[in-house]
């Protein structure tokens, strides 16, 4: 059913696809679906989970500039904060047990953002599930204040 792409042609359609999402991350399917995700009806492109929008919730009315899946340019990268706060350039990250078993991947991932002046906090899948929703805003804002002191 037609002829495949050589590795180089699909090398070179990786890198222009980088470069055009660099330059307009709104064209980015995490993007699109930040944009949609009240409407997510049709889950076969992609969805925002229930426990990220959960901690979104919880925090937007004290950071008014949060915003689920954040769009941050580094010099290599193009990354998406699960829910960024650009005016604290910090990136709340929901480690969901399914996206998240690779921790030398993420632990690059942070040290990529931090060399751009971004501090991650990671708030696991267990803690959102076991602590109620006072607990858990507690919690989320103390991670923040303490990462915002280092």
């Amino acid at each position: 059913y037609g002829k495949k792409h050589s590795p180089k042609t699909k090398e070179k359609l990786s890198i222009l696809k980088k470069e055009l999402y660099r330059e307009h991350p709104e064209k980015h399917i995490n993007s699109i679906i930040a944009h949609n995700n009240k409407n997510q009806l049709n889950k076969k492109g992609g969805y925002i989970s229930k426990g990220q929008i959960k901690i979104y919730e919880l925090i937007k009315n004290f950071f008014h500039d949060a915003q689920l899946n954040y769009p941050i340019k580094t010099p290599d990268h193009l990354y998406f904060a699960d829910i960024g706060i650009s005016s604290l350039l910090l990136d709340i990250e929901y480690d969901g047990e399914y996206w998240h078993k690779d921790d030398f991947k993420d632990m690059l991932r942070d040290m990529n953002l931090a060399k751009s002046g971004w501090r991650v906090v990671h708030i696991k899948e267990c803690e959102v599930l076991v602590l109620s929703d006072d607990q858990l805003k507690h919690y989320i804002l103390s991670m923040i204040i303490k990462e915002s002191v280092h």
